[in-house]
């Protein structure tokens, strides 16, 4: 019959078990077979794919120090393409979304045509139920095009980079638009892969930089997310940390400052709280969303705070041991210091006793005393002076 062709189709599209993919797009193995549904078949990677990997790899380490999101999101993208029919879907995701549009109307043609008999009625009820097929059909296509979308935004984050937010941004759009996404599963898209790139931040980088402050703002404005889905991202990846982590890690070991799981959970809590406190939140919606990360990292919100605070000290009393080591050179300022305390959060009162901690510590080194000196005798300060140019120094310092 000259409608069989389109009737395989049909079958084909509302039968296709879109669930056996997994959000990691790592197919299930499946309870049922049918004749229809071709075998998902997991294929070894080429010589070629492999070189391809490794210097993409090579690429992202070209960076003067990598915090780690990157290569997640690499690795995000490999798994995908390890599913031959994911490939193919977004190689061509704008076709899918097109055949999902028309399988509605195409099945209900087909049971208005195929059923025998010469009554309207009963052409009318073939017509319905193809056209249920139809569209559950066109939901699944629907599902798996926009399954396969998570993996294209990935790779336009990995082809942009994130150094130009605005590039990476209109790198993503346009995945939107080609996916035909709407606006709600877009953002839960793009909240996705921000909590992948941060969790890879975690994993790949324990210990936290100042850099990854703006890092992370980029990848923000490149997503296009606001405070709410950056709240909810970085809950998501607390919980996902948190959960994995303890599978290898006792919680006791989690108590060790010096334990890499630790590290990571501190630069969590760090990195939230910059986040949150950037993005211009309210106290009401901080607490809100500091205290979530803090609950799935098993913390109070004031001993979150407390490891915050703890992590952010060591960041400036480095910039104040650099600023000591260029007085007099022109190449520091208060204003220098003033954008490092903005950055890291540090407080006015935290910022006052540290100031006080840093000029004595100078005044000790210019009479040449030990600068953490701790000593029961008592120090003949009859017998210390400045050498020459101290006193100019200090004054300056004022």
């Amino acid at each position: 019959m000259k409608f069989t062709g389109a009737a395989l189709l049909v079958l084909l599209t509302s039968s296709y078990n879109v669930a056996s993919y997994t959000p990691a797009f790592v197919p299930k193995q499946s309870n049922f077979g049918s004749s229809f549904v071709a075998k998902t078949t997991m294929v070894r990677p080429s010589a070629t794919s492999v070189k391809r990997s490794s210097a993409m790899r090579s690429s992202l380490l070209m960076f003067t120090e990598t915090s780690g999101g990157m290569e997640e999101l690499q690795d995000l993208t490999e798994k995908a393409n390890s599913v031959i029919f994911s490939k193919q879907v977004r190689k061509s995701p704008s076709l899918w979304k097109i055949a999902g549009y028309a399988s509605i109307p195409l099945s209900a043609a087909l049971g208005f045509g195929l059923v025998p008999s010469r009554r309207f009625a009963a052409h009318t009820v073939g017509a319905l139920f193809t056209g249920i097929a139809g569209a559950v059909g066109k939901s699944r296509l629907d599902a798996l095009t926009e399954a396969n979308a998570k993996p294209a935004i990935a790779q336009a984050l990995l082809d942009s980079g994130v150094e130009d937010p605005e590039a990476a941004s209109r790198a993503v759009q346009n995945v939107k638009e080609t996916y035909g996404l709407l606006d709600e599963d877009f953002d839960g898209l793009c909240t996705e892969i921000y909590s992948t790139y941060l969790q890879g931040m975690l994993k790949y980088q324990p210990v936290p930089k100042t850099s990854e402050l703006k890092e992370l703002e980029n990848i923000k404005t490149a997503l296009g997310m606001d405070n709410l889905q950056v709240g909810e991202a970085h809950a998501a990846a607390a919980s996902e940390w948190y959960r994995t982590t303890c599978l290898f890690t006792p919680e006791e070991e989690l108590e060790d400052p010096d334990h890499p799981d630790r590290q990571a959970m501190d630069k969590l809590l760090f990195l939230t709280e910059r986040a949150l406190q950037q993005g211009g939140e309210t106290q009401e919606a901080f607490n809100f969303e500091m205290t979530r990360v803090a609950k799935a990292l098993n913390l109070t919100l004031t001993s979150a705070m407390d490891r915050v605070a703890e992590t952010v000290e060591p960041f400036y009393v480095r910039a104040l041991k650099s600023t000591r080591s260029k007085l007099g050179t022109d190449k520091v300022s208060s204003a220098m210091l003033d954008r490092a305390r903005t950055t890291l959060g540090v407080s006015d009162s935290t910022a006052f006793d540290m100031h006080v901690a840093c000029y004595n510590s100078e005044v000790r080194s210019l009479l040449g005393l030990q600068e953490n000196e701790e000593s029961s005798e008592e120090v003949d300060v009859g017998g210390l002076v400045f050498t020459d140019g101290a006193k100019e120094r200090v004054r300056a310092d004022e």
